[in-house]
C-alpha cells in the first residue's frame, strides 16, 4: 500500500492543460507518491501518446486507458480499485495545484487522525488569467460543513485529500451525470466521517465555461435537489432508495434528456442572470414568481451564503 495516490481523468481537455496540470503534481516539494492517470477517451491518439511519454520519463507515474468512455465517477472508481493507498488526491485535468500542496495535506491529516476528507482554499483561472483568490481564505470545521452541506456545497473537488478507507466503505462514487462529489461528501457524512477545509489556498481551479456544471444550469440544479433529497432520506432511515431506475424516472419526470425543454430552462437562467446585473428587480421578481424551480435555488442559495458566513472562520489552521 502507498502513501499518497494521486489520481486523475483525462478526456477531452487541451493538452496544455493537461501538461500544466500533471507538472503541478510532478514538482511538488513532497516527492514520495504514485500518480495515476485514467484516460477516458480511448479514441484519442494524440493524448495517449502525450501520456504515454510522461509514463516513460517518471516512474511515479502510471497510465490506464479505459477501453470507452465510461464518465469520471467510473473513471475514479476505477482509479481507486487499481492501486491500494493510505490517502487519495484528487486533481482535474485543467487546474494546477501549488506545489506544497501534497506536503501540506498529508501533514494536516497526519496530525487530525479523525479528518477523513480535506479540501482547501483555491484561486480561479481563465486560460492563463489569474483572476482572483478566493476572496478571503477561511477555514471549515466538521461542525460547519454539516451544516453548510444542507444547502449548498463549498468544497472544490479536485482539491481534496481523502483517506482510503472512506473510498472504500462508501464503494467511491455513485453514477451521477453531475455533482457525483457533492453526493460523495453527504454520504460521507451520513457514515459519520468528519469533513473539513483550511484556509491555505493549495489550487488553481480553472473556469471551463462548457462544463456540465456551467453549461446546462437547469440539469445541475435538478441532480442537485435529487441528491439532497437522497441525503435526507437517509437521515430519517439509514440508508437511502437510490437506484438507476429511481434516477431514471427522476429524470424522465424533470424531463432532463429533453434538449428544447432544457434549452428554454437555461435560457430562463440566462434571463434571471440578466435581469440581476441589470438590476432589473421587478422583471426579477416575476420570473421567480412564476418559476419555482428556479425561486427554489435562489432561496437555498440565500441559506447557503448565510450558513457559510457564520461557520466559516478567517485564520491559517494551526
Amino acid at each position: 500500500m502507498v502513501d499518497i495516490c494521486v489520481i486523475m481523468s483525462v478526456y477531452n481537455e487541451p493538452l496544455e492543460y493537461v501538461e500544466q496540470s500533471i507538472n503541478s503534481i510532478l514538482s511538488q516539494t513532497k516527492k514520495a507518491f504514485q500518480f495515476l492517470i485514467i484516460c477516458d477517451n480511448p479514441m484519442r491518439s494524440e493524448l495517449l501518446e502525450f501520456l504515454s511519454d510522461y509514463e516513460m520519463v517518471d516512474s511515479r507515474i502510471t497510465i490506464s486507458v479505459n477501453d470507452t468512455n465510461i464518465g469520471l465517477a467510473a473513471s475514479l472508481n476505477r482509479a481507486i480499485n487499481l492501486v491500494e493507498a493510505r490517502y487519495y488526491v484528487r486533481m482535474d485535468a485543467d487546474d494546477v495545484s501549488f506545489q506544497h500542496r501534497l506536503e501540506v495535506q498529508f501533514a494536516y491529516m497526519e496530525a487530525n487522525k479523525d479528518c477523513a476528507i480535506i479540501s482547501s482554499c483555491h484561486s480561479l483561472l481563465n486560460d492563463s488569467q489569474l483572476l482572483y483568490q478566493e476572496e478571503i481564505p477561511y477555514q471549515l470545521s466538521p461542525e460547519g460543513l454539516r451544516k453548510i452541506l444542507l444547502w449548498g456545497c463549498p468544497i472544490l473537488h479536485s482539491s481534496i485529500m481523502v483517506r482510503g478507507e472512506v473510498y472504500r466503505e462508501l464503494g467511491g462514487y455513485r453514477s451521477l451525470p453531475v455533482a457525483e462529489d457533492y453526493d460523495f461528501y453527504l454520504r460521507a457524512l451520513t457514515a459519520g466521517y468528519n469533513i473539513e477545509k483550511i484556509s491555505d489556498v493549495l489550487l488553481t481551479y480553472r473556469i471551463n465555461p462548457n462544463s456540465m456544471t456551467h453549461s446546462n444550469i437547469y440539469k445541475t440544479i435538478c441532480l442537485t435537489h435529487y441528491i439532497r433529497r437522497m441525503y435526507r432520506e437517509r437521515l430519517r432511515k439509514g440508508q437511502d432508495s437510490h437506484s438507476e431506475e429511481k434516477l431514471l424516472a427522476f429524470a424522465n419526470r424533470h424531463q432532463l434528456d429533453n434538449p428544447v425543454y432544457i434549452q428554454k430552462r437555461n435560457q430562463i437562467w440566462e434571463n434571471f442572470k440578466a435581469f440581476q446585473s441589470q438590476k432589473k428587480y421587478i422583471s426579477l421578481l416575476f420570473l421567480l414568481m412564476g418559476t419555482p424551480w428556479l425561486s427554489r435555488y435562489v432561496l437555498e442559495g440565500i441559506f447557503y451564503k448565510y450558513t457559510l458566513n457564520k461557520f466559516r472562520k478567517v485564520k491559517p489552521h494551526v
